[in-house]
């Protein structure tokens, strides 16, 4: 004889997740337009990882300490989980996509320097100026260095301890999916 065990997610789970979601996500929006952090990545993981995890903790332990109805939905380790890791799965979306949303992006220059000249157009000659020579490596640059992913020693630009660990995940992610290592 099996005996199967089904898990049903409650839709409070979705909800609950979704809604720590967006608290992170509003705190993310207040805290850079009051000043853009120098080491945003570090922020990030701060706002939608740790201070969540610190949050659910704190009222797991309160629900066991207050015999309160309003909190028995913390009061399940695994419904909390599964809250948790919603928010999680929601969060590492966004932090995935970050950089590239804050990037300054070619194509989308191209595409609004072109649609701010309509109906005449642009010619080819005047896209070729909205970029200057380092225009296209400059933030990126900035970054990793306010990343602490790369450093200056002796005159040369050298990847960091985390820079060299973040190149091997990346080098090791490239070499699983069968693709280059060093193209985009």
């Amino acid at each position: 004889m099996s005996s199967t065990v089904y898990l049903h997610i409650s839709p409070f789970v979705i909800v609950t997740g979704t809604f720590s979601f967006m608290v992170s996500f509003l705190f993310h929006v207040a805290v850079w337009r009051a000043k853009r952090p120098r080491n945003q990545i570090a922020m990030l993981a701060a706002i939608f990882v740790f201070a969540p995890l610190c949050a659910f903790g704190a009222l797991f332990i309160l629900s066991h300490s207050s015999q309160s109805p309003t909190i028995w939905f913390v009061r399940d380790i695994f419904n909390i989980a599964c809250v948790y890791i919603w928010h999680l799965s929601l969060s590492g979306i966004y932090v995935m996509s970050y950089p590239a949303i804050q990037a300054s992006s070619p194509s989308l220059v191209i595409v609004c320097a072109v649609a701010d000249n309509e109906p005449e157009g642009m010619e080819l000659r005047k896209i070729h100026e909205l970029f200057p020579a380092d225009a296209l490596y400059r933030d990126r640059f900035n970054d990793l260095h306010a990343d602490n992913l790369i450093t200056h020693m002796d005159g040369q630009t050298v990847p960091t301890l985390k820079g060299q660990f973040l190149r091997a995940i990346f080098i090791g992610y490239r070499k699983l999916l069968d693709l280059p290592v060093g193209e985009g």
